[in-house]
């Protein structure tokens, strides 16, 4: 008997760059694989728009150091390449800057990050 099923796979993370400039927040989405992501690839570009926009709605900064416009394209992350679902990796703020840092330890900032997940998530189903 299969296990459970998800309709989308979004993996949580904090980043840790050294940069001391870095901060905010960006969404990997899987790039194109031929045998690994072509079945996934499109609809993750979605979730990850659905994704960075629920988070700028939340009031959460665009990462001033990694991808474009929230979102950055990445073929070598296992999350990404072995899912069989739409999969982002939400880098939610880098855990080395104060600011992020903060609101990330901050029981509301975890609920302001919760609620933008539901909603992307929301979002992207209802199509």
């Amino acid at each position: 008997q299969p296990g459970p099923t998800a309709d989308v796979r979004v993996s949580i993370h904090g980043d840790g760059v050294l940069s001391s400039s870095a901060h905010g927040f960006h969404v990997i989405r899987p790039g194109a694989r031929s045998g690994w992501t072509d079945d996934i690839e499109r609809p993750s570009r979605r979730l990850a728009a659905d994704l960075r926009d629920a988070l700028v709605r939340s009031g959460f900064t665009p990462s001033t150091y990694r991808g474009a416009d929230g979102i950055d394209v990445r073929t070598d992350l296992g999350t990404l390449n072995l899912s069989d679902v739409p999969a982002v990796l939400a880098e939610l703020g880098n855990m080395r800057d104060a600011g992020d840092a903060a609101v990330m330890e901050s029981a509301a900032g975890r609920q302001r990050y919760a609620r933008a997940i539901a909603a992307a998530v929301r979002a992207y189903l209802r199509g």
